[in-house]
């Protein structure tokens, strides 16, 4: 019988319970002894992907008129399960909005790509803003945002 260890990993186990000397105990059973081969070979949880780079234009924008900051972005994730970016706005005072998160659509088993965003935003004071860019993948979890300055003038 085959049982799947968790939803996020894609390593298998048989789940025979038939007793076989491993590792020096003969008490051993074929799951525990699947399971210690498992993490001895480097099998880990899922891993949340990581922001490589972000590049975008402009880096100043008027004050009280709609602008719009197009860029890309790059991403890399060991899983290979990223599917979505998540743009915001950090205000002068701290205060993070975001954008509603948008699938990507080529990243489907990849290692790491790039993805083109435009992110519009009335700044409504004087001050520096700071653009956040954020992953997510299959499992819900998220990279560090990483965060570029915009000066609203």
């Amino acid at each position: 019988m085959r049982r799947q260890l968790s939803a996020s990993w894609k390593a298998y186990i048989y789940a025979a319970h038939l007793p076989v000397p491993v590792l020096g105990s003969p008490r051993m059973s074929v799951r525990r002894a699947a399971v210690v081969l498992l993490a001895g070979c480097g099998a880990h949880g899922p891993s949340a992907p990581e922001v490589t780079d972000v590049t975008y234009a402009p880096m100043q924008i008027p004050v009280g008129v709609r602008a719009s900051i197009d860029g890309q972005a790059g991403y890399r994730d060991p899983d290979a399960d990223v599917r979505q970016i998540v743009l915001g706005i950090v205000d002068p005072t701290g205060a993070l909005s975001e954008a509603p998160p948008t699938l990507i659509g080529a990243a489907t088993a990849t290692i790491g790509g790039t993805t083109l965003f435009r992110l519009s935003i009335t700044a409504p004071v004087a001050g520096r803003y700071y653009l956040s860019v954020r992953f997510t993948d299959a499992t819900d979890l998220s990279s560090e945002p990483a965060e570029r300055p915009v000066d609203a003038q």
